[in-house]
């Protein structure tokens, strides 16, 4: 059978990465000012990345006996299938492609990702079938007898099952991740583990897809596939994408350590919390490649933080880490969120503030967004006036609040 995945790429002033933000994806809408539109340049020429779910879909077609192919368009192929991955910011573009294969071929039409799974009454009546959950387990038992309606596929409990992505189909130099690595390296990214426990799933997309339970690969699975990536691929820059890398925090050394030990010659970047980092395993993991590390800050409003279940860690730990790690080389990039449903304009001009003192390499602030499948979602249902799921973007006011206005 033949496969087109498909990832709509319509706003291309844009950046779009539909990988982040739990799957949901980003696009970063700055602004019309001079300004904002040099910052929306700069961040399109430094950071696309890859939807790690299209990768471990086409190896495991492939495997299957499957012919597969890639578009970011809405021109149509000779195929039998296609399988479109559901975002929020691309949602208007890729409803329109569907419609037009029905319309126009006797093509079959799916979905998957998180918008589809948490929302598949948006996209079942415009396709054939809707995969709600980790679509991996459905593609491994894909046939020629193409399903209907909604397909639940189970997660996978022991992720060292999942053979390695396939990105031949995909444009791999087009990759970046050039604020922390190396332009001129090959870039992809990777996931070693699955799953967060921490309460911030009260608004974070994580947990909701993947779970709140976690699921490691081994550290042998995982320098495998670092060397997979170096000899198939001459990848030489990974951003980990797990949510919480350093959760296991000796988990997290021997991987470096392995790294280490294999002489892997990557420089990399990790998505982590900072109660699961000190600075022995910085070095370690500086000593392996590290070049920087993301890190929620969220706020540093106690009364804020408590109210959107976020746990952090002590300000004189996070200060005495970013401190530490830019000293040595690592950059830190700290992500800030304005206008929760308890922020004014006084806890927001702290937030602020607070980012200045921390001064670290990189800030990024986003607007809060109500994502599907989340509590806070739920809960602010009644005051989201925004319809239109496009603009979900984390750049865009979504909701009402009694403490500001949109503007």
């Amino acid at each position: 059978m033949k496969i087109v995945l498909v990832d709509i790429q319509s706003k291309t002033n844009l950046i779009i990465n539909k990988d982040l933000s739990g799957g949901f994806g980003t696009s970063s809408n700055f602004g019309k000012s001079f300004f904002s539109k040099a910052l929306i340049k700069i961040k399109k020429d430094s950071v696309k990345v890859p939807i790690l779910m299209l990768g471990y879909l086409s190896r495991i077609l492939k495997d299957n006996g499957h012919e597969v192919e890639f578009s970011t368009t809405d021109k149509l192929s000779n195929a039998d299938l296609y399988i479109i991955y559901s975002s929020l910011i691309e949602h208007s573009a890729e409803i329109n492609f569907a419609k037009k294969i029905k319309k126009e071929t006797d093509s079959k039409v799916a979905f998957v990702g998180p918008f589809a799974t948490f929302k598949p009454e948006i996209f079942l009546e415009i396709s054939d079938f809707v995969v709600a959950g980790e679509p991996e387990q459905f593609a491994m038992n894909l046939n020629d007898d193409i399903p209907k309606g909604l397909i639940a596929s189970t997660k996978l409990e022991n992720l060292d099952d999942l053979p390695f992505p396939d990105w031949k189909p995909f444009k791999i130099d087009t990759f970046s991740y050039s604020h922390y690595l190396n332009k001129k390296n090959v870039f992809t990214s990777m996931l070693t583990s699955r799953g967060c426990p921490y309460s911030c799933s009260y608004y974070c997309p994580y947990p909701g897809f993947q779970g709140d339970k976690m699921r490691y690969r081994s550290v042998d699975n995982v320098l495998n596939e670092i060397e997979y990536l170096i000899d198939n691929y001459n990848v030489r820059s990974i951003l980990f994408r797990d949510p919480i890398y350093t959760l296991d925090m000796k988990r997290a050394q021997k991987i470096s350590e392995g790294i280490i030990k294999r002489k892997l010659n990557i420089e990399w970047v990790c998505e982590t919390h900072f109660d699961r980092l000190n600075r022995d395993l910085i070095m370690i993991m500086q000593d392996s490649g590290l070049k920087g590390i993301n890190v929620g800050i969220e706020s540093p409003n106690e009364d804020v933080l408590k109210n959107i279940s976020r746990k952090s860690s002590k300000k004189s730990h996070q200060e005495d880490l970013i401190n530490f790690s830019e000293k040595l080389g690592v950059k830190i990039g700290a992500f800030y969120i304005l206008g929760t449903e308890f922020d004014d304009k006084k806890t927001i001009e702290q937030t602020i503030e607070y980012s200045k003192k921390l001064n670290t390499s990189f800030a990024q602030f986003t607007l809060s967004t109500p994502y599907p499948g989340t509590k806070f979602f739920d809960d602010i249902s009644k005051n989201i006036y925004e319809k239109k799921w496009d603009n979900f973007d984390i750049y865009t006011p979504t909701f009402s609040s009694p403490n500001f206005s949109s503007e």
